[in-house]
């Protein structure tokens, strides 16, 4: 095991390992303590080799500005973070062994931030970007899954903002999952077979997620790994009604939306290629104009 550790490590003063041009390979694990950042001289010049090893990160720990190599077979994430205040940024990380770990990233802290960084992944199935905490942000960010059997890409128990991020699943998968508020922004999700391009859940923040200016495309290609469907948005858990509101939006998928009973989805400058399913649905229409709000009885409100 490295340790990193240094008594005068604080917010006032923080600590930062600067790694230069090169390549590092890290056989053990890294424990980045709290207050101490991980810090290359850039994607382009710094790589970091994880050979069957991982990065523990405390609390206010940041890693910026390096590439990552992922080399192992087990299933324990790359990245490990249990602390306050977590953050990946200009990061680019690749597995180079398929299959990689079950959990590329695991953020285990109230708060996590992933910005400016690419991912692409090697095969397998499980989980890119893990949240447990309260909150979850990804930024201007990359994802490229290649052969996957079933990786979720985004998955927060808590809310999850994805903002002007592509997120591209070659096999089966599923985007973005929220169990809390989530809100897609400026994004574009592909997946190529079966799966779940946005997938809300059912924690009682549901009424307050939203879809904007995404492209969110599921094909349904032959399905090897037993996914039974193709759908763009699912957020058929909720315990009660809720308003989905989907603004200047693409949904394209055999099936584009599946919601609660009584629920409503409310498009607006959105185009939608699919059946939508649920009960009771309300406002499930396609409207080619500019988004305007829609009235409780779905009609659009004058200008």
């Amino acid at each position: 095991m490295a340790l990193v550790e240094t008594s005068r490590a604080s917010k006032a003063e923080p600590f930062v390992i600067q790694l230069g041009p090169g390549v590092f390979h890290l056989t053990s694990k890294l424990v980045l303590r709290n207050f101490v950042s991980l810090v290359g001289a850039g994607p382009e010049s710094t790589r970091l080799i994880l050979d069957n090893s991982e990065i523990r990160m405390g609390g206010d720990v940041s890693i910026r500005n390096l590439a990552i190599e992922g080399m192992r077979s087990s299933s324990e994430s790359y990245v490990t973070g249990t602390g306050e205040r977590l953050a990946m940024s200009r990061v680019r990380f690749f597995t180079s062994t398929p299959n990689g770990a079950g959990w590329v990233v695991s953020f285990e802290s109230r708060t996590g931030t992933i910005d400016t960084s690419e991912f692409t992944i090697n095969g397998g199935g499980s989980t890119v970007i893990s949240s447990s905490g309260e909150e979850l942000s990804v930024r201007d960010s990359s994802f490229v899954i290649s052969d996957s059997s079933g990786y979720s890409v985004v998955s927060a128990d808590g809310a999850v903002s994805v903002r002007d991020t592509s997120i591209e699943v070659a096999g089966e998968g599923i985007g973005v999952s929220g169990w809390g508020r989530t809100e897609v922004v400026g994004s574009t999700i592909r997946i190529s077979g079966h799966g779940i391009g946005v997938e809300i859940g059912s924690n009682g923040s549901v009424d307050r997620a939203s879809i904007r200016g995404s492209t969110i495309e599921v094909v349904g290609e032959g399905s090897r790994f037993g996914w039974p469907d193709a759908i763009a948005v699912r957020a058929a858990y909720a315990p009660i009604p809720f308003s989905l509101p989907i603004e200047s939006s693409r949904l394209s998928a055999p099936i584009a939306a599946v919601v609660a009973p009584g629920s409503s989805l409310r498009f607006g400058g959105s185009k939608v290629d699919g059946e939508v399913q649920g009960a009771d649905v309300r406002c499930a229409a396609s409207y080619d104009g500019e988004f305007r709000p829609l009235n409780d009885d779905c009609t659009v409100t004058p200008p």
